[in-house]
């Protein structure tokens, strides 16, 4: 069982040998008024970000409504993921100028469905428009692909899952044993008709008729002997899996569960960034202005709206070596600015020929062209509250990340306060009407119900969530973030004396792949944090290489037995932590050797990154990991591996 272990496992994760950010490319952020300095520019880019956001959230629900009704009447939804048919539902939403094309089933939709609206008007933001239709294509496809095989995993848990209370009284052997046996049915949901099955007899029969009922097969089509998730990322079929979809989702409502979203839906009222290029730039400025005016097109005499015209370059660090590549973004308040080099850099070999001293590499990469001896390593266990957790594996120097840090130093509460203090009456009653209804229903009354609820307090909604100090707060919040990551790097820095001359290594473990994406146990119950995305950040910066993290919070990192809960010490703190806490759940993190020759207390997570590092140490040198595991926990790994794969 040692070579599951062994680096290379990490292929499962579908990790590459190197992410480094593209040297050819930036992105610039500044404030609005310092990139256009012209006041009526800065207030018309305001109204177009206002009416692009008002019309994308009306589009955006008739596209909902129009989704749940075909797959009730048996229509077709083969326009769903392309772009320039999303387009028409803007136009259904909007006034213009110029007649728009017309879909007559989606046209029937917005006449029985949707309520009386208010319709922006879309003269000179055609473009801004496909942008964000080609965005919900993107976003639609991706929902569909991503997370088709993980909520048949869900789905067959509701079905044959048993309820929580037998399922409690389990033991540990018996609970595997359970969850193999729905892991193996969603298996042969998922398989191709020439496949074995390989799950138990007594499912077999389930396995059939729902196989039929989702209509599994149908949605593919001819297999072409690939598997189903080659069908799910083509979009010309992609469309066919959201009766399976609606049908699964129905049954979690049935449930008692959380249903899921069918499409991508915009429920924030605030509104978000849309990207300028040179002609959506020239074409929303210049219908504004004939608005204005009170004329349908622009005069002759008058001059274009172009970057070189209006945008205060200087704001952006724009050198000669550097151009504005494709425009830029905002909101209304912040401004991001994308530059690419005159002259491109040549991009670096892919193959590894000397030690990097940043970017996420895997372990047999790093061990082809260094040894051990050039290498400072410091072990990193990830996780939700305690974010980040390093251990120096030369002295034991440590170095923590929380998320309550995280928080403090983005405000969090503060602008939470201030946002709750700031909303008037009118549209907090609102926001409580519509927590009746239920946004992911995949009914059409139910979902329509919940459409008419959000029309009846829109105009109040969209006028306080147009303030600005929303953005504002947006954008501290951001800077605030970047504010406290670079504390991290400082930390991480600082363990790394001057003057040595090998290179700071970041063994990482592997749970930071899929740290805070959906549909993770570890996330159940929790706030959403960073997660992977902190491990890619670190990637920038320093040299990270995922390292498998098993039993390494489970095993004592002094002598490498198994190491357990503290139950003296809990019973004995548990009277007066009870009475100082609201909910005591125990004792976080605390641990002690089960090795009657050692019993060393110890923190889980301090553990955990000593001994990644340690993981990491042995595996590079071309030793063992520090525990194995069975054939039934390697089956197990894997069959969850087949439901994460499509994550990474």
């Amino acid at each position: 069982m040692e070579l599951f272990f062994k680096s290379d496992l990490l292929s499962d994760y579908s990790v590459p040998k190197q992410m480094e950010a593209d040297t050819n490319l930036r992105t610039v952020g500044c404030r609005l008024e310092k990139l256009i300095l012209d006041a009526q520019t800065v207030s018309d880019i305001r109204m177009v970000v206002q009416r692009v956001h008002e019309a994308t959230i009306q589009a955006t629900s008739l596209l909902n409504l129009h989704v749940r009704r075909c797959i009730h009447d048996g229509v077709t939804l083969h326009g769903i993921f392309n772009g320039n048919w999303i387009t028409k539902a803007f136009q259904e939403v909007t006034v213009g100028d110029k007649a728009p094309s017309v879909d007559s089933e989606l046209s029937k939709t917005r006449r029985l469905l949707m309520p009386d609206i208010r319709r922006v008007n879309r003269t000179g933001l055609t473009q801004l428009m496909q942008a964000n239709a080609n965005m919900l294509e993107t976003v639609g496809h991706n929902n569909c692909w991503m997370h088709f095989q993980r909520r048949v995993h869900a789905h067959v848990q509701i079905h044959l899952g048993l309820p929580e209370a037998q399922y409690k009284v389990l033991s540990s052997d018996e609970r595997k044993v359970r969850k193999m046996q729905m892991l193996r049915v969603t298996h042969d949901l998922l398989r191709k008709p020439s496949d074995m099955l390989t799950s138990d007899a007594c499912h077999h029969d389930w396995v059939h008729s729902e196989r039929t009922r989702l209509q599994i097969d149908n949605a593919v089509g001819e297999w072409n002997d690939k598997p189903l998730l080659y069908h799910l990322k083509m979009k010309q079929k992609a469309h066919r899996f959201l009766f399976a979809m609606s049908v699964m989702s129905a049954d979690r409502e049935a449930a008692g569960r959380h249903a899921f979203s069918l499409f991508p839906l915009r429920r924030s009222m605030v509104p978000k960034h849309v990207r300028f290029d040179k002609k959506s730039f020239n074409d929303a400025l210049q219908g504004l202005q004939n608005e204005r005016l009170g004329r349908k097109r622009k005069a002759p005499g008058d001059a274009t709206f172009s970057f070189d015209s209006v945008l205060n370059y200087r704001c952006v660090r724009t050198t000669k070596r550097w151009r504005i590549k494709d425009g830029f973004t905002t909101d209304g308040i912040c401004a991001r600015v994308q530059q690419e080099r005159v002259e491109a850099l040549p991009k670096k070999r892919q193959a590894l020929t000397s030690l990097p001293h940043r970017g996420i590499w895997a372990i047999d990469e790093l061990k082809r062209v260094s040894r051990l001896e050039e290498l400072h390593v410091v072990g990193i266990d990830p996780g939700k509250k305690e974010l980040v957790v390093a251990v120096d594996q030369d002295g034991g120097e440590h170095v923590r990340y929380t998320q309550r840090e995280r928080q403090k130093n983005m405000r969090s509460r503060q602008y939470s306060d201030e946002n709750s203090r700031a909303k008037p009456c009118l549209v907090r009653f609102a926001e409580e009407d519509l927590a009746n209804t239920n946004s992911y229903s995949a009914d059409v009354e139910t979902f329509r119900r919940y459409i008419w609820q959000r029309q009846a307090g829109m105009a109040d909604c969209l006028a306080f969530y147009a303030n600005m100090d929303h953005r504002h707060r947006r954008w501290k919040s951001h800077l605030k973030s970047q504010q406290s990551e670079e504390k991290l790097y400082q930390k991480l820095h600082t363990i790394h004396k001057k003057g040595d001359r090998r290179t700071l290594v970041l063994a990482y473990g592997s749970w930071g792949l899929v740290a805070g994406k959906t549909g993770n146990a570890a996330n159940k119950g929790l706030p959403p944090s960073i997660g992977v995305g902190l491990m890619r950040k670190l990637g920038k910066r320093f040299l990270v290489s995922p390292t498998p993290e098993q039993f390494t919070s489970k095993t004592c990192c002094k002598c490498l037995h198994p190491c357990g809960p503290w139950t003296e010490v809990e019973a004995k703190m548990k009277p007066i932590l009870e009475k100082r806490m609201k909910h005591y759940n125990g004792i976080r993190g605390l641990r002690i050797c089960q090795n009657e020759n050692c019993k060393l207390p110890q923190n889980r997570d301090r553990t955990g990154a000593s001994n990644i590092g340690l993981q990491f140490s042995r595996l590079f040198t071309g030793h063992g990991p520090i525990r194995s595991m069975t054939a039934e926990d390697l089956e197990f790994h894997r069959h969850n591996l087949c439901l994460k794969c499509d994550e990474d």
